[in-house]
C-alpha cells in the first residue's frame, strides 16, 4: 500500500519536508512552490490512509 501526499494546490507530489517535524512546521511543493503546515499534510496523508485500508478490509467481506 503506497500512500501519495499531494500539494493542496497543485496535486504534485513531489513535497519537501522539513527535517525537524512539528505540526506547525512550514513543508513546501517543489513543483509548484506552494506552502502549507506539516499538520495539514498529514491529516491528508492519514484520511488517504484510511480510505485504502477500508477499500482493502472491504474486499477480504467480498469473497
Amino acid at each position: 500500500m503506497e500512500i501519495k501526499v499531494r500539494c493542496a494546490r497543485c496535486g504534485g507530489t513531489n513535497v519537501r519536508l522539513p527535517e525537524k517535524l512539528k505540526e506547525n512546521s512550514i513543508v513546501a511543493c517543489q513543483s509548484c512552490g506552494g506552502r502549507g503546515k506539516y499538520g495539514a499534510l498529514k491529516a491528508q496523508a492519514l484520511t488517504e490512509a484510511e480510505g485504502l485500508f477500508m477499500g482493502k478490509l472491504g474486499e477480504l467481506y467480498k469473497h
